[in-house]
């Protein structure tokens, strides 16, 4: 019942990691948003609770748009309802996976949030409050899109956190209370007139590790092999490195021949292979999961576009991936990073 690291610590053995109460923030839907509630965090309110068969009745009479998800993984993705067909289609396609959702799971149907600008806050939980490690402003085609035109792009530091870091440094300090030294990603939307909510937490090492961060982990000894699913500066904070965009290289066609190598040479290790498998006449790009990406890092905004810009022309030898543009990018980052820079 006290989970791994409880059982360690309870032994005399000093560990490190996401211990069940901290684990529990990210598997138990339902208990992290009243936690959040109760603690004056902003989060989408939960109008209804019950179980499927409840839902099924109830659907006739919720209020619509809304978010309907269970309060436990049993996947699939969150969904946003527009009317009752909806939330019955989404029950089955959640029975269909887990069959004992039926019985044995509770589902929460939320007020729906209109969200224009994602960011993910990565930190470090300590006896002294806890530390925030990076932001991310992460991409709206982040997995795979087949109608995608250029390859889609993550930015860090997110170019707003400042204006909701009081309150995000409030949750690492009330999350620090439930594990010591864990690392956690804090999932948050934000709405066109700048209302920033709590969404997710996610709490367990392998999902929560969006990036290589050095030396702030000491829970994950192999943090070096953890592949960087979303940027982060290659200096720890206060470094050189304040900018860094990821590119994620994407794709049209479900398979593309790779030459990794050449990658791998041409930018070393900002090349984050996670797409690349072995084919059966060398290596290729799979599109069914999280993209390859470069990564493009520099002390300010201009001169990370001027390293997109130079990587955009490496690329262009690399046939079948989209296209990057580099003309937005740098709008992007000139116009977002502007008080940053100057």
């Amino acid at each position: 019942r006290q989970g791994v690291l409880g059982a360690l610590s309870a032994a005399g053995i000093r560990s490190t990691g996401a211990n069940r109460a901290f684990s529990e923030t990210e598997i138990d839907k339902r208990s992290f948003k009243h936690w959040l509630a109760a603690n004056g965090f902003p989060t989408p309110a939960v109008r209804w609770e019950g179980v499927h068969d409840e839902l099924l009745v109830e659907a006739d009479r919720l209020t619509y748009p809304a978010v309907v998800k269970p309060d436990r993984q049993v996947g699939p993705p969150v969904t946003v309802c527009a009317g009752p067909d909806d939330v019955r289609q989404y029950l089955n396609r959640v029975v269909a996976r887990a069959p004992a959702a039926r019985h044995g799971v509770l589902f929460l149907v939320e007020d729906f949030v209109p969200i224009v600008d994602t960011m993910h806050v990565v930190y470090l939980t300590d006896r002294r409050g806890g530390q925030i490690l990076t932001s991310v402003r992460t991409p709206k085609d982040w997995k795979v899109n087949p109608q995608a035109r250029s390859c889609d792009v993550s930015f860090c530091p997110h170019p707003a956190y400042g204006q909701y870091r009081q309150e995000i440094e409030r949750f690492v300090r009330a999350v620090s209370v439930l594990a010591p030294h864990a690392v956690g990603g804090l999932q948050c939307g934000i709405t066109a007139d700048g209302r920033c909510f709590f969404i997710e937490n996610n709490a367990r090492p392998g999902t929560a590790t969006f990036g290589l961060v050095p030396n702030a982990m000491p829970c994950l000894a192999d943090a070096t092999r953890t592949p960087p699913l979303f940027a982060a500066p290659a200096s720890a904070p206060g470094g050189s490195d304040a900018v860094t965009a990821a590119i994620a290289l994407m794709h049209a066609e479900p398979e593309l021949s790779v030459n990794g190598e050449r990658l791998e040479a041409a930018f070393g290790r900002d090349f984050v292979p996670l797409s690349l498998r072995a084919g059966a006449d060398g290596v290729v790009s799979k599109r069914d999961g999280f993209p390859s990406l470069l990564m493009v890092r520099g002390p300010t905004a201009r001169q990370v576009a001027d390293g997109v810009d130079r990587a955009a022309t490496v690329l262009a030898g690399s046939a079948g991936y989209l296209p990057i543009d580099t003309v937005g990018l740098r709008a992007v980052l000139t116009r977002e990073y502007a008080a940053r820079d100057a």
